[in-house]
């Protein structure tokens, strides 16, 4: 065989074995990708996304929220803020609602339910607002950093974000969008609102890493902002509209009593 044709021979064999290596980097980093953000999300820890018409109708507060008497489900109402300006140790409340996590049902109850109960309360949205941890996640335009890192996450907008009682776990709500509009921070709300469907995820502390499959919630459009609360208690992440019109209830793996 004349040496030009055995050269030229092993220079095509050099080029499809250096091809196949490429080939299977770019598989390999595609694979990688799809087991940091999951394309199936799962709906197994998250509940209906729920009506709670009877707090429309009352003046806008804070959520409180307690185990029911026999501690096996969660009771969720809502004191104003003219109540709690001028009453903070009193008992006067608005429509209280049974969440039953086993059946993920939510119903209004009697009021005697709450007033019977000698579970602690827990001030939702007190709590979160003086919860202080070490802030090891940063949200940028719609980028979302760990420390100087990129941490990529499902879905185009970061809609809003709360850390765990613990430290430990970081909340994201996130959406597909496009972004609808963003509502001034007026009489204690505010936030970005968008189309698209909407996601759950949660990330490590430690390290920026996922914890746990991406889960869709239950609401696409919106025309109101809603809110990560995740209450001292661990149990549970609260997604909440701004107007107090809706909830939808993530149930976690996380128990910090």
């Amino acid at each position: 065989m004349p040496l030009k044709s055995f050269n030229k021979i092993w220079i095509i064999i050099i080029v499809i074995l250096i091809g196949s290596l490429g080939f299977y980097i770019l598989a390999g980093k595609q694979i990688f990708t799809r087991q940091e953000i999951p394309n199936n999300a799962s709906q197994s820890l998250v509940s209906p996304l729920f009506d709670t018409f009877a707090w429309r109708t009352q003046v806008p507060g804070g959520l409180f929220i307690r185990d029911s008497i026999d501690v096996k489900n969660l009771l969720l109402t809502i004191r104003s803020d003219i109540e709690m300006n001028y009453n903070p140790g009193g008992n006067k409340h608005g429509a209280v609602y049974l969440y039953d996590s086993g059946a993920q049902s939510l119903q209004q109850v009697p009021d005697e339910q709450w007033d019977n109960a000698t579970t602690p309360i827990i001030d939702v949205k007190g709590f979160f607002e003086s919860h202080k941890v070490e802030a090891k996640f940063k949200v940028s335009g719609e980028k979302l950093f760990f420390g100087n890192k990129e941490i990529p996450y499902r879905g185009k907008l970061i809609m809003d974000t709360a850390y765990s009682p613990d430290g430990n776990q970081f909340a994201v709500l996130s959406a597909d969008g496009p972004l609808r509009s963003v509502t001034p921070n007026f009489l204690g709300g505010g936030g970005k609102y968008a189309k698209g469907q909407h996601y759950h995820q949660v990330f490590s502390t430690v390290n920026g890493t996922p914890i746990g499959n991406t889960v869709k919630l239950p609401f696409t459009t919106q025309n109101q902002p809603y809110s990560v609360y995740w209450p001292p208690d661990g149990k549970y992440i609260l997604y909440i509209a701004l107007a107090g019109s809706d909830i939808t209830i993530v149930k976690t793996s996380l128990q910090n009593k």
